[in-house]
């Protein structure tokens, strides 16, 4: 069974058929009037006096349709007016934008006195067309004016539906700006809501990394990335796929709501020593052993699924880069929040920007940089875990990485990737089940 039709459906059901009927009446009017001087004027030879009974009816006639045509352009404006406040309101076009005004609910309210009126007016009208039209079969003459009088009364009741419905699809147009302004607040208590909960989510995750980090977290842990225990390779592996897929998504929805039409790719790069490179990374002989054991360099953890899948050759775990080489990621160990540039090539040109990789023009133009760290002591860049990038090539040139936007996303999930890996850390610091210190015996009881 299909499920009934929305309000808005039914709207626009009520506005095809509001201007068919429109269109329909200013043709049978005109049809009508034309009639009615064929008839009457022209083939039929009226006396003074009938002449002058039928002008009066004609121009009544006139008047009539004259009254309703104006009266449907009156509507059709008012309508309009209404149907672009609901709209606005539904769109939240402004703060302060409430619903339909208390002056458009006056004028849109549906009263069922007019109904009945009109419903009589219309009863009534159609019984005297009946009764003229069934003197015209029994009778052999009638007078011209009867003619004249009978297309007056049909043409009459035709208009008096019409505004019969012109009421019913003004309150159809009610119930939509009621209902539009009532989804309008409701959307709007649930979005308050859900920032409330992510607000307060988000102090309680900050506070308890920071207070975890004092006490577990200084200094780079030797088995980082690679941990003892299997188990946590699994979960970090499995948490770091899931971010990464989410933030792909909201960026992903962030242009699309921007009318951005370029594709990106979003990477974790890791800080390590040299010794836990040749741990974590697979590398030929030559690259490793040019690694100094001392030094820190920056290894890619992982990338988005799309990147790791289609191009493999943007590698994970296969490269190392000294920090000292790389623009984006020196310039956040100095001291900045993030690296942001929408043209790099233009970077480079002006001697601003430097990267180890001699195949980075290949892939992107345009990168985004946020230090995976907590912010406890943001100079020691021992307190920073890695980066979070993402990157695209940018070829509208366009502003498609900006603090306002992507760069909340991002930092979003650095400080999520903080929190994964400082647990996974505190958890790798537990002794396993095989190195399980044993208690000492007690000393016997004394006697």
């Amino acid at each position: 069974m299909s499920p009934p039709p929305s309000l808005d459906q039914t709207l626009l059901a009520h506005i095809r058929m509001r201007w068919i009927l429109f269109w329909v009446f200013v043709l049978l009017y005109i049809v009508l009037v034309a009639a009615t001087i064929h008839s009457v004027f022209i083939t039929s030879t009226p006396t003074p006096e009938e002449r002058s009974q039928l002008f009066k009816v004609f121009i009544l006639e006139i008047g009539l349709g004259i009254a309703a045509l104006f009266y449907n352009i009156f509507s059709l404006k008012n309508e309009k007016s209404a149907l672009t406040t609901a709209e606005a309101t539904a769109a939240g076009a402004s703060s302060t934008h409430t619903a339909v005004s208390d002056d458009d609910k006056h004028r849109f309210e549906l009263s069922p006195q007019p109904e009945r009126i009109f419903t009589r007016l219309a009863v009534i009208f159609a019984c005297l067309s009946a009764a003229i039209t069934l003197a015209e079969m029994l009778v052999a003459s009638m007078p011209a004016w009867s003619f004249v009088l009978n297309n007056f009364l049909i043409f009459s009741v035709l208009i008096i539906l019409t505004l019969f419905f012109f009421l019913r699809y003004r309150q159809v147009l009610a119930d939509y700006a009621t209902q539009k302004k009532n989804h309008k607040d409701y959307d709007d208590l649930l979005k308050r809501l859900i920032s409330e909960q992510s607000g307060f989510y988000y102090e309680v995750m900050r506070d308890t990394r920071q207070t975890i980090y004092t006490q577990f977290g200084s200094g780079i842990y030797p088995y980082r990335f690679s941990y003892r225990n299997k188990k946590l390779r699994g979960i970090m592996e499995r948490s770091v796929e899931k971010v990464v897929a989410i933030l792909m998504k909201m960026i992903t929805n962030h242009f699309q709501m921007l009318k951005i039409d370029e594709k990106i790719s979003l990477s974790v790069k890791v800080q390590v020593t040299g010794k836990m490179v040749k741990t974590l990374c697979d590398m030929e002989d030559k690259a490793a052993a040019l690694i100094d054991p001392r030094d820190h360099y920056i290894i890619t953890l992982a990338r988005d699924h799309e990147t790791a899948t289609l191009f493999t050759e943007r590698e994970v775990r296969k490269e190392a880069y000294p920090l000292k080489d790389n623009t984006d990621f020196s310039h956040i160990l100095t001291g900045a929040s993030e690296f942001l540039c929408n043209d790099l090539r233009k970077l480079e040109k002006e001697g601003h920007y430097t990267n180890n990789n001699p195949r980075w023009k290949e892939w992107y133009n345009a990168t985004l940089v946020v230090p995976i760290m907590h912010r406890a002591t943001p100079a020691d860049k021992q307190n920073i875990y890695g980066f979070l990038t993402v990157d695209s090539l940018n070829q509208s040139q366009r502003e498609i990485f900006t603090r306002d936007g992507v760069e909340r996303i991002m930092a979003f999930g650095a400080d999520l990737l903080a929190l994964i890996f400082l647990n996974l850390e505190v958890f790798d610091k537990i002794p396993l089940e095989d190195e399980a210190i044993e208690a000492p015996a007690l000393p016997p009881p004394r006697a």
